[in-house]
């Protein structure tokens, strides 16, 4: 996962995050953890992510997020049913509900609900947790999704912004 943070224009910090090889434990590999225990498990390990980007930069700072994968355009998708723009603003309380909504589900739930494949359903809990986790550090109103890859392509906006302090 990439995180840039831009200050009008300008990239002030770069990151490769290292959020899709997060370290189970063993047991949870072979099928045998509780999901309530993988998601304090998943929960601790991307909030330390976000703790060491955060000793690198204050991401109070940071007022906008946009979330560029498609996950996140997926959950745009689901919260906002009509998207006729290339980039829709969710409010933050509502992509949190949705977000948690998604993480009291069962891969299979996922599946008959949203009509997406057992592996897309497995990765998307995780997946927005982790834009979740960033957007509460910034104490964000709002995250940015976009409607499209082509959007962004056709945009300036790379990720994330910071204002200026």
């Amino acid at each position: 996962t990439e995180m840039i943070i831009l200050n009008q224009g300008e990239v002030e910090l770069t990151r490769t995050l290292t959020i899709g090889t997060l370290r189970l434990p063993e047991q949870a590999v072979a099928g045998k953890t509780a999901a309530a225990v993988m998601q304090r498990v998943l929960k601790r390990s991307i909030n330390s992510i976000a703790r060491s980007v955060s000793r690198e930069y204050n991401l109070g700072q940071i007022d906008t997020l946009i979330a560029l994968g498609g996950d996140m355009r997926f959950a745009a998708r689901q919260i906002v049913t009509d998207m006729k723009d290339d980039f829709v603003v969710l409010e933050s309380k509502v992509f949190l509900d949705f977000v948690n909504s998604i993480g009291k589900m069962s891969a299979e739930e996922i599946v008959d609900k949203c009509m997406i494949s057992y592996t897309e359903a497995e990765t998307l809990h995780p997946a927005l947790l982790f834009y979740a986790s960033f957007s509460v550090m910034m104490f964000l109103r709002s995250v940015i999704a976009t409607r499209s890859c082509a959007a962004v392509s056709r945009s300036r906006i790379v990720t994330v912004s910071s204002s200026s302090v």
